[in-house]
């Protein structure tokens, strides 16, 4: 029987998103807004070994 678990560091990116040219508030090209994107991943793993087929109770 065992346990694991993992926490992924994936870090962090700032994106920078323009204008379309379709709204007179967002000409092409003009920088509306920067956003900071970030991802962590946590993993866990349980293990449970069991043998099937064997006798119910060990017999001396």
């Amino acid at each position: 029987m065992g346990f694991a678990y993992d926490h992924i560091f994936l870090g962090n990116r700032t994106m920078t998103f323009t204008g379309s040219g379709n709204l007179p508030a967002a000409p092409l090209g003009a920088v509306t807004r920067s956003e900071r994107i970030s991802q962590d991943v946590d993993i866990a793993l349980i293990r449970v070994n069991y043998r099937w087929g064997g006798p119910l109770m060990a017999k001396y």
